[in-house]
């Protein structure tokens, strides 16, 4: 067998190490991307491109009824167009565009006045106030179709209530009223059989004192000067359970709160929105985070948990969140309301023409 040369082993080492790191850097180019990819995109953030729907609205004032509904508008045709309202026009509530107070509907969707009284919130009852009586015993009077009975407001022990005020319910089957046990005044919870419970002592200075959600919210004040006088800050809203817990949902110590709004989340959360004195609104979320929402009267809260704003002439919506806002509608006249629509469960369109 034939030698190889010990210089010609060198080279042939040489020549196979050369081949393996060839080989090694062939298969790498192969595997690898010819063009550089970008990074996923996944990790790039994007603006989005589409924004969250607006909210469908009935708004009435002196001059009719009309719908705002996927950003079109035209006016309300009775009673063709109450398939649109995708729920009953008596559960329809809505807000005032001068007290931000609640307002109802009627038949032909004109506005009921405060004669309709203050609707259950199953909208099957209302609630009226009534003649006192020759002791002074305040009283309210229910009204169920054409039902009518009237309550008159006594303690346990046969003492009289004076000077009572319906304020709206604690749930469907649960009034509420205030009125005046000698020098307090008092909120009460009176059942459908009569049952008359007191709940709380309330202030002697209070504003827009109402029970909804399960609640009765009142916004406390300093008194003004003289009798006449508009109220001065501090101001705080308060909710009040009917356990009797009264508790401050949050102080204003140089504004005073005009009008407020409120969402019921669950039983142990809502948020809350409302209007100072100097026409600005703060938001309150569920979590108690309170936020500046500008100028402007909140209306209502949408399910989505934007807000919808009264800004002079014009109805907003505003993400409470991210600030973003954007006109959906021109407002009602000062006679007027707006009634936010259910999301639609049934065939009903709104066209231009």
């Amino acid at each position: 067998m034939k030698k190889v040369p010990p210089k010609s082993k060198g080279y042939l080492a040489l020549f196979a190490t050369i081949l393996v790191v060839a080989g090694v850097v062939a298969v790498a180019y192969v595997a690898a991307p010819q063009n550089p990819s970008k990074p996923p995109v996944a990790l790039i953030p994007e603006s989005p491109t589409s924004t969250a729907p607006g909210p469908r609205l009935l708004i009435v004032d002196g001059l009719g009824a009309r719908f705002v509904i996927d950003g079109k508008e035209r006016p309300a045709k009775w009673p063709d167009d109450t398939a649109i309202l995708g729920t009953p026009l008596s559960t329809l509530e809505g807000r005032d565009v001068l007290t931000g107070e609640p307002a109802y509907l009627l038949p032909e969707f004109v506005r009921a006045t405060s004669s309709a009284g203050l609707r259950s919130p199953d909208s099957r009852r209302s609630l009226y106030p009534a003649p006192a009586r020759k002791d002074g015993a305040g009283a309210i009077e229910y009204r169920y179709g054409t039902e009518s009975r009237t309550y008159v407001l006594r303690l346990s022990n046969g003492k009289a209530v004076s000077n009572v005020v319906p304020i709206g319910w604690w749930d469907s089957d649960t009034m509420a009223a205030t009125g005046y046990v000698t020098t307090s005044r008092i909120v009460f919870a009176i059942t459908l059989t009569g049952e008359t419970m007191p709940v709380a002592t309330l202030p002697d200075t209070i504003n827009a004192v109402r029970a909804e959600q399960n609640a009765v919210w009142y916004v406390a004040v300093q008194p003004g000067e003289g009798l006449e006088s508009a109220p001065s800050p501090p101001s705080a809203l308060h909710r009040v359970t009917q356990d009797g817990k009264d508790a401050t949902v949050v102080e204003e110590p140089d504004r005073v709160i005009l009008n407020y709004i409120d969402t019921l989340i669950s039983p142990e959360w809502f948020r809350v929105a409302y209007q100072t004195d100097d026409g600005h609104g703060v938001a309150i979320s569920e979590h108690g985070d309170r936020v500046p929402i500008g100028l402007g009267m909140p209306l209502a809260f949408l399910d989505d948990g934007r807000l919808l704003l009264l800004r002079g002439e014009s109805l907003l919506v505003k993400d409470p969140s991210t600030g973003k806002e954007e006109q959906v509608a021109n407002a009602p006249g000062d006679d007027g309301a707006v009634f936010i629509l259910p999301p639609q469960s049934v065939d009903g369109t709104v066209e231009t023409k």
